[in-house]
């Protein structure tokens, strides 16, 4: 069940099932691999929640790229704040007595924009005999989104997020590109980032 829940989970912005034989040939359809996690209650000691997350095994994927005489991707940076100064950053909130609030994006790589052409996935194991068309033809994903485990994936969810703070009025702190600074009349925040886990410092007005 939770193997299926996460692939309803991938089928946000242009995302479908699509049979296998219509994917172009020169095209790889990249392996999936799939990361369980499991969720205890503290208090009992019993069994939770089991999450899964399904993502393109990107290793394999570049061998079927080598095959198929493809380029390789090019993968991109990803601004993330480091431990100097995340640690700066805290003990600064700590001493100035500023509000400190932490945010988890979730599914953040499926909010961002494809840079390239459209992508596809086989399906986990777990599913594939269930995902089948009438005629009992493999379904793939077709990924009009990045997902975890492309090279490019982690780069363009940083543009789709730095491009989102600048609309709403945050700055790039110059010289630390993981973190975005807002100022008001009254008011002012800081906030830095790694990957989809953000930290806000604001002042108490």
């Amino acid at each position: 069940e939770s193997d299926d829940i996460a692939l309803q989970a991938l089928l946000v912005g242009g995302n479908c099932l699509v049979v296998r034989s219509s994917v172009p040939p020169d095209i790889p359809i990249a392996p999936c691999v799939t990361a369980r996690k499991v969720k205890v209650d503290q208090a009992t000691g019993a069994l939770d929640k089991l999450k899964s997350r399904h993502a393109a095994d990107g290793a394999r994927l570049k061998r079927f790229r080598e095959k198929l005489g493809l380029p390789p991707t090019v993968k991109g940076t990803c601004n993330i704040v480091d431990d100097f100064t995340l640690k700066l950053f805290i003990s600064q909130n700590h001493l100035r007595r500023r509000k400190l609030a932490k945010a988890d994006i979730g599914n953040a790589y499926l909010a961002a924009n494809r840079s390239r052409g459209v992508g596809y996935m086989r399906l986990p194991e777990s599913l594939r005999e269930r995902y089948r068309d009438e005629d009992g033809t493999e379904m793939v994903l077709m990924l009009t989104t990045p997902i975890w485990g492309e090279a490019e994936a982690g780069f363009e969810w940083d543009a789709e997020l730095h491009a989102r703070l600048i609309n709403i009025g945050w700055r790039q702190c110059e010289g630390v590109p993981a973190m975005y600074y807002f100022e008001s009349a009254d008011s002012d925040a800081r906030l830095v980032k790694v990957v989809d886990d953000l930290l806000v410092s604001e002042s108490d007005n």
